[in-house]
């Protein structure tokens, strides 16, 4: 009787287990959707920033535009990780149970949860139009997306960035400084001009326009 009702715990046990890896593979299947419709939805807000930062630079604020382009390039490699992931989340859905699997599915949806929270953040169009505004709360976002993006930009990245936005004034026909006549001063005139006081110069004006007027003729006298 004892080895009936522990024969019969151990089977309960296992069927325990077992509903317990197939709650973690529908919640894998549910993260993976969810990335999905996350990453159309930072896909959205890319397009955009690539509109906002042709915006920018045609009211000649080219490190605003730069900045929007920053962002994306962030957002872009955040998809390409994302990618990878939901990749890896399909591999372990239509693997073969086994330990070792339903292992690496508990971990899964862990990755899969953080990764969520990542795109979330990245989902806002609202959000991305304060580049292109400049109240304090807007000059406030640019400072927290420019200290979020310091370190993460290589310097081969920032060289592409800088030829798509040099791309894209040509293209639309708005002159870009060059680097050597950044910071150039102003070219001095070859003669300095001479400052005349207002009271001499109201006066020599004067003295021209009685120059000016023409004298009539003397009377002649009676015969």
């Amino acid at each position: 009787m004892g080895n009936f009702m522990s024969s019969k715990n151990k089977g309960g046990k296992k069927a325990a287990q077992i509903s317990e890896a197939d709650k973690a593979v529908l919640d894998l299947k549910i993260k993976r959707d969810m990335l999905h419709k996350h990453k159309k939805q930072v896909q959205a807000v890319m397009a955009r920033e690539k509109e906002i930062a042709t915006a920018l630079l045609k009211e000649g604020k080219k490190d605003k535009a730069l900045l929007a382009l920053r962002k994306r390039k962030q957002q872009g490699k955040l998809i390409e990780k994302t990618d990878e992931q939901i990749l890896r989340m399909e591999e372990l859905v239509n693997g073969v149970e086994t330990a070792q699997r339903d292992k690496q599915v508990f971990e899964a949806v862990r990755i899969g949860t953080e990764a969520l929270k990542e795109m979330q953040k990245e989902t806002s169009i609202e959000e991305v139009e304060k580049l292109m505004q400049d109240t304090q709360e807007a000059m406030d976002y640019q400072k927290e997306v420019e200290a979020m993006l310091a370190g993460q930009i290589s310097d081969v990245d920032e060289a592409a960035m800088e030829s798509e936005l040099e791309a894209m004034a040509a293209e639309m026909g708005v002159a870009q400084p060059s680097q050597a006549d950044i910071g150039k001063a102003p070219a001095v005139p070859a003669t300095e001009p001479t400052l005349v006081p207002g009271g001499q110069a109201a006066a020599e004006e004067e003295e021209e326009e009685e120059d000016d007027q023409v004298m009539p003729p003397p009377a002649m006298a009676p015969a």
